[in-house]
């Protein structure tokens, strides 16, 4: 089973209460029958709300299979009007295997976390640089790059996507 970051759901299923029929109908060169199933989908994180989503026509209403000469491609297009209702993903909302990361709940709990952790870091004489791991986000990057800079350290990252990860140190004297 995938572990999702973030749980997302369906814009269609949302707003219409099941996917569209099907999102692509292609004529399949040698066989007598058409392909016709739904291959595309508009996911949705927390912070985002569906307030409608574009109509797709049914099979009977459809000049299919695709492309035709009114419809360039055999996947028919879908859309979503969305409602961004805060600033992205709060940490409380990731699941790993069912667990929700680090056990918090807001981005405020976050920034504040980070700050702890970057005040004690200053604090420690014996440390010279902290490695925070990959499981950050990249609010959280940011705000440990906004805090470190704030806090007279020097930042980076490296690596990329899940790999991401970033580094504070103390300038040297």
């Amino acid at each position: 089973r995938p572990k999702i970051e973030y749980a997302m759901t369906s814009a269609y299923l949302t707003a219409d209460g099941a996917e569209p029929a099907f999102t692509n109908w292609a004529f399949t060169r040698g066989s007598p029958e058409d392909f016709m199933g739904c291959l595309d989908y508009i996911f949705l994180s927390e912070g985002l709300q569906v307030s409608g989503v574009k109509r797709v026509a049914t099979q009977e209403e459809a000049p299919g299979p695709y492309p035709s000469e009114t419809q360039p491609s055999d996947h028919v297009m879908i859309a979503a009007d969305l409602i961004v209702t805060n600033k992205g993903n709060t940490l409380g909302s990731a699941i790993s295997g069912g667990g929700k990361r680090r056990g918090q709940s807001s981005n405020d709990e976050s920034v504040e976390e980070l700050r702890e952790s970057i005040a004690e870091f200053v604090a420690d004489k014996s440390t010279q640089n902290k490695d925070f791991p990959t499981s950050l986000n990249s609010f959280e990057r940011l705000t440990v790059h906004r805090i470190a800079e704030e806090s007279g350290l020097m930042s980076g990252s490296s690596g990329a996507g899940r790999d991401r990860k970033i580094s504070i140190w103390k300038p040297s004297v």
